[in-house]
């Protein structure tokens, strides 16, 4: 089975969804539209798709809006559909989030020249095919499409236990994965790799789903996200001078950090304040700069940067007083089965001393942190070994043009593939979020329509 399209999306979370939306909004012409997803609604993806409702947003509604130019419109949405979220400053539960994402693509097709097909199924490779691109996907289908466009979201975790398991634990190497969260033992243990928002949205599924047992969050550093705050404003003119360096950037957020307390306001001002001008200073950092950010920094930004529901902190804070919640600080080094369970021997990070914990089930919950060379994808490795893209040079996800267009082995810009949202995160860092993807995501549909035409209006005109 062979099908065509003018623009095949691949990926149907919020980053492919948003950008079949755009298209929608924005064509003039027929227009063909296919988006291969593997599950069945739109919008959803890992993110959104969750039917936990204590998996909240971590940014309030006001922030959440589909279109950059209707900052309110997912507020007014949420008044039309449930009233008692429809607050600028709620943490509506992330299912709801991924309902809106769906209707909104509905609403954007329903009165357009736009066929959009919803294909559930997964690519596997990509061929140059003359002057078209073609997809092949797990069922055997070929799709093929002048542009095609990764909107796979973020790449999975890293593998943090490779040579260290000796006989295969009962792990979950992907966190929401089937195995991740099924027949646990209500009253064992689990041990969650991580402390970040994945760690913290699975110590709540565990919790949702009647678990009574301890949750042990083991990392490198023992650190969870920060929480929301009521936000105050902090003015930018001190990002205007900014050095390009690390350190510089790092002592200047410090100092500008004390001076917003002793003017009655909050740390999470100053770095909101840098939100609109992130990717500058990114992209202003020295190659060495963005690797020296990565090892000596990163871990300390994520928790300050990416924060949870002030909701979340009560529950987290539930779990620990009734002793059934630890955060360690530490290294595994190994594990063994034994009995049913996995016997962790870690080692403690301030300390140097060893430990032992004996868990029930082990989820790798260390965010999306995998090296791009050591992906195992087969649509990557399938753009990577066809030459037609390469990793950036940080290895953090695919190089690109500033438009997100591919740049294949030689250097070479492609002119039918493109990406949106975290592959491009070497080329911009903050580009993991809705207000990032959004923009992208009108950006490249304007360019697109327009190429398509354009090559229409030409065709038209050498047939009079």
């Amino acid at each position: 089975m062979h099908e065509t399209y003018d623009v095949l999306i691949i990926g149907g979370g919020f980053s492919g969804t948003i950008l079949a939306c755009q298209l929608a909004r924005y064509c003039t012409h027929d227009l063909t539209v296919g988006v291969v997803e593997r599950k069945g609604e739109p919008g959803r993806g890992v993110a959104y798709g969750t039917a936990y409702e204590h998996h909240l947003l971590n940014v309030t509604a006001d922030g959440m809006s589909a279109f950059p130019e209707s900052p309110n419109h997912f507020v007014d949405w949420l008044r039309e559909n449930f009233k008692d979220l429809a607050r600028s400053n709620s943490f509506p539960p992330r299912r709801v989030f991924g309902q809106y994402v769906g209707e909104t693509l509905s609403r954007a097709c329903a009165d357009t020249s736009v066929n959009l097909k919803w294909i559930k199924d997964s690519v596997i490779s990509i061929h140059r095919n003359g002057s078209l691109n073609t997809a092949e996907c797990v069922s055997g289908i070929r799709l093929s499409a002048k542009y095609i466009v990764l909107a796979t979201g973020n790449f999975p975790p890293a593998e943090p236990l490779i040579s260290k398991q000796g006989e295969k634990p009962i792990y979950a190497l992907r966190p929401w994965s089937e195995e991740a969260l099924a027949a646990i033992p209500f009253g064992e243990a689990v041990l969650l790799l991580g402390s970040g928002l994945t760690a913290i949205d699975h110590a709540l599924a565990f919790h949702a789903a009647g678990f009574r047992g301890h949750i042990y969050m083991l990392s490198r550093r023992g650190i969870l996200p920060h929480v929301h705050c009521n936000r105050g404003y902090w003015p930018t003119e001190w990002i205007k001078s900014l050095p390009n360096t690390v350190r510089g950037v790092l002592r200047a957020v410090r100092r500008e950090a004390g001076q917003a307390a002793q003017n009655g306001n909050d740390w999470r001002d100053v770095i909101d304040s840098l939100r609109p001008t992130s990717q500058n200073i990114w992209q202003g950092f020295p190659l060495e700069e963005k690797r020296r950010f990565l090892r000596h920094v990163r871990p300390y930004w994520e928790v300050h940067r990416h924060r949870y529901a002030p909701e979340v902190q009560r529950l987290l804070d539930n779990l620990r007083a009734v002793k059934r919640l630890t955060v360690i600080a530490g290294r595994v080094l190994d594990c063994s089965q034994e009995s049913g369970a996995v016997l962790v021997r870690y080692r403690l990070r301030k300390t140097g001393e060893e430990s032992k914990v004996r868990v029930c089930r082990i989820v790798n919950c260390t965010g999306p942190d995998a090296v791009l060379r050591d992906l195992r994808d087969p649509l990557i490795q399938s753009l990577i070994g066809q030459a037609l893209a390469r990793p950036d040079p940080l290895s953090l996800g695919l190089d690109v043009a500033p438009d997100g267009a591919l740049i294949d082995r030689s250097g070479a810009p492609s002119r039918g593939l493109f990406t949106i949202g975290p592959p491009r995160k070497a080329a911009l860092w903050e580009t993991t979020a809705v207000p990032e993807i959004r923009s992208q995501a009108e950006t490249l549909a304007k360019r697109l329509l327009a190429e398509l035409e354009s090559t229409c209006d030409s065709q038209v005109s050498c047939h009079k």
